[in-house]
């Protein structure tokens, strides 16, 4: 366990072996093992890892995944929580567990151009360089989710939509249904 590092969770399931570090020290993850506020999980080729976050939030990365928990802490007794996660590279998808259904929560997904601010919900982001530009795209399955850059943001509170934030033109899509290829 990393001196003074606060559980964010647990890892749940995981396919093969991704790394986390805390201040710069590696440790390799294994299923149980604990994750902590500061951890930068990465993932390589055809590996996948699922967390168990504290208030049941189960958060899954995809193969070749950079992710980082600057913070995660549920109050249940005091009814408040926040989540401030960063998708530096990757796929992800989150279901909010006891968090999400708080009144008084702050929970917020980073990437490098846009934020994703869920409500109580399950939703895919997607960060990645595609044809040599920077992209994200978010989906969502159910709830609400708000996707924000420095020049706008989409609300999505339909399942299936998703948006797209390019990093060049710099705002949020309009809301549109995604195929299955999309997915």
């Amino acid at each position: 366990v990393p001196a003074g590092a606060t559980m964010a969770g647990y890892v749940y399931r995981i396919l093969g072996q991704a790394v986390a570090r805390f201040n710069e020290t590696p440790r390799i993850l294994k299923k149980g093992a604990p994750v902590f506020v500061g951890d930068n999980i990465i993932t390589g080729d055809n590996i996948k890892v699922m967390l168990s976050m504290t208030d049941g939030t189960v958060l899954s990365l995809g193969d070749r995944t950079e992710f980082e928990i600057h913070d995660y802490a549920y109050r249940e007794h005091a009814g408040s929580g926040d989540a401030d996660l960063e998708l530096k590279q990757g796929v992800f998808r989150m279901v909010s567990g006891r968090i999400g259904e708080l009144e008084d929560k702050r929970v917020r997904v980073k990437t490098p151009i846009a934020r994703i601010v869920p409500t109580g919900t399950d939703f895919f982001g997607r960060f990645a360089r595609r044809m040599k530009r920077l992209r994200m795209d978010a989906l969502l399955l159910k709830g609400t989710i708000v996707v924000k850059t420095d020049l706008g943001e989409q609300v999505i509170d339909r399942a299936e939509f998703g948006v797209t934030v390019d990093a060049i033109e710099g705002l949020p899509s309009r809301p549109e249904r995604w195929s299955r290829e999309d997915i």
